[in-house]
């Protein structure tokens, strides 16, 4: 039992004052600790294997012996009695263990810092994500709550003022609607119109006439085809006025007022000859012939019915 608490006072022996204190001494002052560690680590584990030996047949269980088992106890309690007073192993001033353990315990600490930090900027960056969704969300929802308001309120305050009004008002007031909507539409019928006639003056007249005396299909001129085509039309005025762009007016002005027709079988505009225009209106996906019947054309109709 005295040999398990032999004193190992090579930990922590007082190093000279004469060691250097360069990067060398350092190095020399660790290897010389850890020597002092293995040292002490195995004297214990010797004293701890001839403790084991000599009282291996009194730990191996308590004895039912009442005089035996007095005895065990009484090996324990000296054992602690020894024990517990001894002043603990502790290393010395000068010994670097202690910057050792504490350099061990500092990377640690950091280590986990850096991996929360990458952790939070993660869960912060997807946070922020969230919120922006959020508040483009919150906006979009506030826009329509207004105009769901205002929307209410207007056809509320109409609904009023017809509860209001006598049947004769009633029947003014939209017939005034109406009016005011045709008025509006027959200008910007007139604006379009203008601009299409610009267009077919300022582009398609002279391409049109190129293509009808057996020139570039239109659409398919080259840059110094249509540059030519522009030259000779800015030359001569009178190439708006042609037959062929009088022809693409003519018929695109039936083919609107075809479109518009209650009957759906007269949509289809009957063709006297086979025109560039007709073609450059198909090409353009504008119109489209008749089934098997390239006499007729008609404009496409999107969102019409299909056929039978």
């Amino acid at each position: 039992m005295e040999s398990a608490t032999a004193p190992a006072d090579k930990v922590g022996a007082p190093q000279s004052s004469h060691e250097p204190t360069d990067g060398s001494g350092y190095n020399s002052r660790v290897r010389t600790a850890l020597q002092e560690l293995r040292e002490e680590i195995q004297e214990k584990e010797t004293a701890l294997n001839r403790l084991r030996e000599s009282s291996e047949s009194l730990f191996t269980e308590p004895s039912a012996d009442p005089v035996h088992r007095l005895h065990q106890l009484r090996i324990i309690k000296t054992a602690f009695d020894m024990l517990t007073p001894a002043e603990p192993q502790l290393p010395s001033v000068e010994s670097p263990l202690p910057t050792l353990l504490a350099l061990r315990s500092s990377q640690h600490v950091v280590a986990g810092t850096k991996s929360s930090i990458t952790d939070l900027d993660g869960k912060l960056e997807r946070a922020r994500t969230r919120l922006k969704k959020e508040e483009s969300d919150l906006r979009d929802a506030k826009l329509i709550t207004a105009a769901l308001e205002s929307r209410i309120n207007s056809l509320q305050q109409a609904q009023s003022e017809r509860l209001q009004q006598s049947p004769d008002d009633s029947v003014k007031d939209v017939l005034v609607t109406l009016q005011k909507k045709r008025l509006a539409y027959d200008r910007e019928v007139k604006t379009l119109v203008k601009a299409f006639n610009r267009f077919i003056d300022r582009h398609l007249a002279s391409m049109l006439e190129a293509e009808d005396e057996g020139g570039p299909v239109v659409g398919g001129a080259t840059e110094n085809d249509r540059g030519r085509f522009g030259q000779a039309s800015s030359g001569n005025p009178k190439d708006s006025g042609s037959m062929v762009t009088e022809e693409l007016r003519s018929l695109t002005e039936e083919l609107l007022n075809a479109s518009v027709s209650r009957d759906r079988s007269n949509a289809y505009v009957d063709l006297s000859r086979d025109s560039v225009a007709a073609r450059f209106l198909v090409r353009s996906k504008i119109a489209e012939f008749g089934r098997g019947d390239a006499s007729r054309i008609r404009l496409i109709g999107f969102g019409r019915p299909l056929d039978d």
